[in-house]
């Protein structure tokens, strides 16, 4: 059998999708592969000669990485599970696989790492955990909604047939009132629970998304606060979408509230409208990129650390004061999103505001989908 020559061997880690990272004794980096460029976003130039230091993340203790030195530096090889940090900031996860390499005498020349970045494993992961605690929360609101609703409407009833014979003027009435309000209350959130359920019929038609985005903040502008200002800055020639536009209009008002909500002492929202060519997480060389619309609020607020970040879709999840919210706003946003056959991403960091961005795909063929899924 022919030997494979150093070339061959070096053309073939070139190659690989994994993460190679070959550092001498004392963990300076001497060689990377093109795809440790593209995962940490540094240039081969940016870490030759510098320590393997250069990614940490800050999310693992002294005694994770004194473990980790302890394994390889007595010949051993360490497998395990990593939190590093790219150029940019952004934290990844990986799976490792660090291997010392020998001379003849039994020295340790080198350490040779094969890294896997997780990152889409674990996106996949929490998209069909999250879809799977959506789907059976939603049917519990479905269940319960409607007889719930059932009650409600026989109370307020009660209430106005018990209002008409009361003097306006009277304590009793203003009495009744106060019921009323905390009854009428009470059936939106029941109404939001049939939404968030699926239990609303939905209505897709082809609509310009500017066109929404414009209506959805005429009627915005009238209910924000006046040291809260929204501006639209929308796409050129956007192609059309179908969509339920009462939908998305609802998600916009509840995106651009829930932005109000994190600039206590007001700001600026910018609602954005384009084009984007995003890539399928099944695109192989025989499939073709999938153009979509896109949408993206951002707010100047407070931002969210990554826990919140975690949860926020999560119904009933809420930062807000008791009383302050409900916590599905968010949750009917993600429904609505995942009803048109799209995508939502969040990008935030405490003290730096939060980008809220929505994907919906314009292929004909990908949009169908969506329609059968929304009824």
């Amino acid at each position: 059998m022919p030997e494979i020559s150093s070339n061959q061997m070096l053309t073939a880690v070139e190659a690989l999708d994994e993460s190679v990272v070959i550092t001498d004794p004392a963990g300076i980096i001497e060689y990377v592969n093109p795809a440790f460029e593209a995962i940490t976003g540094y240039t081969r130039a940016e870490v030759l000669g510098q320590s393997t230091r250069i990614l940490k993340s800050g999310q693992h203790s002294s005694a994770f990485y004194e473990a980790l030195w302890a394994t390889i530096s007595k010949g051993d090889v360490w497998r395990g599970r990593m939190i590093n940090r790219k150029k940019d900031g952004t934290l990844y996860e990986e799976k490792a696989t660090i291997s010392p390499v020998m001379d003849a005498t039994g020295r340790i020349t080198n350490y040779a790492a094969v890294k896997f970045d997780l990152s889409r494993e674990l996106k996949l992961q929490n998209e069909l955990h999250h879809a799977q605690k959506m789907e059976a929360l939603g049917q519990m609101a479905e269940g319960i909604t409607h007889d719930f609703n059932n009650i409600l409407q026989i109370i307020l009833g009660h209430v106005h047939f018990v209002e008409d014979e009361l003097d306006p003027a009277s304590q009793e009435f203003a009495d009744l009132e106060k019921i009323r309000r905390a009854t009428e209350s009470a059936a939106e959130l029941t109404s939001r629970l049939m939404a968030f359920g699926r239990s609303q019929i939905n209505s897709f038609e082809k609509i310009q998304l500017n066109r929404v985005v414009e209506e959805s903040l005429g009627l915005l502008r009238r209910v924000l606060r006046e040291n809260t200002r929204v501006d639209f800055v929308p796409g050129e020639a956007m192609a059309e979408v179908i969509a339920d536009p009462n939908q998305l209009q609802q998600l916009i008002l509840n995106l651009a509230l829930n932005a109000q909500d994190a600039m206590p002492k007001g700001g600026r929202i910018e609602v954005s409208t384009g084009t984007i060519i995003a890539k399928s997480e099944e695109e192989t060389t025989t499939t073709r990129p999938v153009r979509h619309a896109f949408l993206r609020v951002r707010d100047e607020g407070i931002g969210m650390d990554r826990v919140t970040q975690e949860h926020i879709f999560d119904p009933f999840f809420t930062t807000k004061r008791i009383g302050g919210g409900t916590g599905l706003g968010l949750a009917t946003v993600y429904g609505i999103v995942q009803q048109h056959g799209g995508t939502i991403q969040v990008r935030s960091a405490l003290g730096e505001g939060t980008e809220f961005e929505i994907q919906i795909p314009l292929r004909e063929e990908e949009l169908h989908g969506a329609h059968s899924r929304g009824g």
